[in-house]
């Protein structure tokens, strides 16, 4: 007897050079999640991430770590942006033409947006420490769901 196994859930990340622009970057999102089209059914799933350090503040640069001799806050925003859209590509596998068909909330936030922004703090990868947001969990506060770094 086999068992069926779905595929790992899997996303790309696209990070961009300085200057590269999109549409609404920076007035509206600091970067985006979507899939393109694939002809064998389910598209490539994807967060772009243009270069975060162009807004600044206002896309998470120096949110959690001081800046320094070594510009650790200067990239604080790119572990923390790039973080919440690759997690959101991940849960909302069909996000195709701007159409959400993965977890959403009542309101239509997404596990990343219903907590971006609080609770950001350092978690250690290796011996570096790397600035993130929480994501929400279902399973988090007995049940009840919260924003949560661990499981």
């Amino acid at each position: 007897m086999s068992a069926c196994r779905s595929p790992a859930l899997t996303a790309e990340t696209l990070l961009t050079q300085p200057g590269t622009q999109a549409t609404a970057y920076g007035s509206v999102y600091c970067a985006f999640h979507a899939e393109t089209a694939h002809t064998t059914g389910h598209g490539v799933r994807y967060a772009f991430v243009p270069h975060v350090p162009d807004q600044g503040a206002g896309c998470g640069e120096d949110t959690v770590n001081p800046d320094n001799a070594f510009g650790s806050g200067y990239l604080d925003g790119y572990s923390i942006v790039a973080g919440h859209e690759y997690a959101e590509a991940v849960t909302d596998p069909d996000n195709f033409n701007g159409t959400q068909d993965g977890w959403n909330d009542p309101t239509t936030s997404e596990n990343g947006d219903k907590c971006a922004w609080m609770g950001l703090q350092n978690i250690p990868l290796g011996k570096y420490q790397y600035a993130i947001q929480p994501m929400w969990s279902n399973e988090a506060n007995g049940g009840q769901g919260a924003c949560a770094v661990t499981r």
